[in-house]
């Protein structure tokens, strides 16, 4: 691997990394919105609360591979 591409790697992880804690943060800030658990959220709110986490899941689970391509045994 060239240093411009370990570059462009890291580069990748750390708006990954960027985009994991704000998704993180927007979840958050959503609950606390509400000020009410799961289950008593309305269909709606829980339909948007799954599609913030599954999309917050999509990132790490980018975070996971890029670091296993980067770092190999030793990532995790």
């Amino acid at each position: 691997m060239s240093d411009a591409d370990l570059s462009a790697d890291l580069a990748r992880y750390q708006a990954l990394v960027a985009a994991y804690e704000a998704i993180d943060e927007r979840i958050d800030a959503f609950l606390a919105s509400r000020g009410i658990s799961l289950d008593k959220m309305s269909d709606a709110d829980k339909l948007h609360y799954r599609e913030m986490c599954r999309e917050r899941d999509d990132v790490h689970n980018e975070m996971r591979a890029l670091e296993q391509m980067l770092f190999g045994d030793d990532a995790g």
